[in-house]
């Protein structure tokens, strides 16, 4: 079986750009034995297991980019004795080109998602209105929320390297993010470009999110500053 995923748009975006999420069920009308199944190898041994799925090799433009083909059609011993499962939806997780593979070798080298160096930052004129902050709460559950920020730069110049900064009001901790470098402190947090997105042109925006943990309540900050200048917020409650 082949997953096709031409035309499919995966990059270090929002939270549905940079992973994609392929989903079957396999059914037997017996008893099914993976034993000669090459796929199945690697998958977990429950259908809420999240893997690497080494035995399910990805492709870009032919070229072998994560996983190993069939051996020839070798018999594959399983690493335990087949039941007779009932159809199971399995997740799996593959690295993606341009979200942390450097080469389109079969045994990818992860890179590091966040960078080491601290960016250099170009001074943002004004006092205000230069910048403009959009941020939503996508998603929230009760100890918990998942929050998109769009940052608009409204001058004429381009900003090389930005520090976007905020206070948090509920005692919120971040616990991941993506397309920035977040560092908390307190209830404070910094989150500075990635080396994708440190220029934002005149008129040009950027985005970026994060996961974060809370104890039942939590809001728009306050105030959002882009390298120590005060933002126009968006969306304030």
């Amino acid at each position: 079986m082949v997953v096709d995923c031409t035309g499919t748009r995966i990059f270090p975006g929002g939270q549905e750009d940079y992973k994609k999420e392929v989903q079957f069920r396999i059914a037997s009308a017996g008893a099914w034995d993976p034993s000669n199944d090459w796929s199945y190898q690697t998958l977990g041994a429950t259908r809420d297991d999240v893997v690497k799925a080494t035995n399910i090799p990805m492709y870009d433009d032919g070229t072998l980019i994560w996983g190993a083909e069939p051996g020839g059609g070798s018999t594959i011993t399983p690493t335990s004795t087949p039941t007779s499962p009932s159809p199971l939806t399995y997740r799996v997780h593959l690295p993606l080109v341009g979200n942390g593979l450097t080469s389109a070798s079969a045994t990818p080298t992860p890179t590091p998602a966040t960078p080491t160096q601290t960016p250099t930052s170009t001074p943002v004129s004004g006092t205000g209105g230069v910048c403009r902050v959009e941020y939503v709460i996508r998603s929230e559950w009760d100890t918990g929320a998942t929050v998109d920020i769009t940052v608009t730069n409204e001058t004429d110049e381009a900003v090389d390297g930005w520090v976007l900064a905020w206070t948090f009001n509920h005692g919120e901790q971040i616990t991941d993010g993506w397309n920035a470098s977040f560092v908390q402190s307190g209830a404070r947090v910094e989150a500075s470009n990635v080396s994708w997105n440190a220029r934002i042109p005149p008129g040009g925006a950027v985005a970026l999110g994060f996961n974060m943990n809370h104890s039942g309540t939590t809001s728009t900050p306050d105030e959002f500053t882009l390298n120590s200048t005060p933002c126009t917020l968006d969306g304030a409650p």
